[in-house]
């Protein structure tokens, strides 16, 4: 069951499929973890009852400012778990640039978090995708391991009222990557968007 903050949370509809890996793992390492989740991992998504608090965290974003779910509170925040290595997430990513453009006017903000270790490898993604949406590195994994976070790429719906009202995993499965998260992604954005 997915926990955040020690209290279960409402999770997509589809099963993991992708474990977070490092592109230093070989093939054959990839392929055991992958096969280890899966034969470990739940296949039911677990439906939450009531809404958890998001854990209040605060990271240092590229351009060195300080980011923090409290200071969002008021808005919808989408929290994209990404690794510049992850090709999943080099596909979601210009989505998420193109939905935070449509809809911060009505109160949505995106939050890139980088698994990335080494900081040259996120500027040089960010440059080429022509992000503008703040990216937070994430030493030591605090926000991903708060967040329950084990696979890449996996979306965070928060409310107005910082509650995590929906975790998407996107992972790398061709049939359900990145372009039926991003679907996912944008009904769940609507869905909270509506409310006050």
């Amino acid at each position: 069951m997915r926990q955040v903050a020690g209290r279960p949370v409402q999770h997509s509809s589809l099963p993991q499929r992708c474990p977070k890996q490092h592109p230093g793992l070989g093939a054959v390492a990839t392929v055991m973890i992958g096969l280890i989740v899966a034969f470990t991992s739940s296949c039911s998504a677990p439906q939450l009852p009531a809404a958890a608090t998001a854990p209040k965290l605060v990271a240092k974003t590229l351009n060195g400012q300080m980011i923090g779910l409290e200071q969002l509170r008021g808005h919808v925040v989408l929290l994209d778990f990404m690794a510049s290595w992850c090709r999943p997430c080099e596909k979601a990513v210009p989505h998420y640039v193109a939905l935070s453009a449509k809809l911060r006017p009505r109160g949505l903000r995106i939050v890139l978090i980088s698994e990335d270790e080494d900081r040259p490898d996120i500027v040089d993604f960010v440059a080429r995708l022509g992000v503008k949406l703040p990216v937070a590195m994430d030493p030591g994994e605090r926000w991903y391991k708060a967040f329950g976070v084990t696979a890449l790429p996996t979306a965070v719906l928060v409310d107005r009222a910082g509650r995590v009202r929906h975790v998407i995993d996107g992972g790398s499965s061709p049939d359900k990557g990145p372009q039926s998260m991003t679907t996912r992604v944008d009904r769940a954005v609507a869905e909270l968007l509506a409310e006050r």
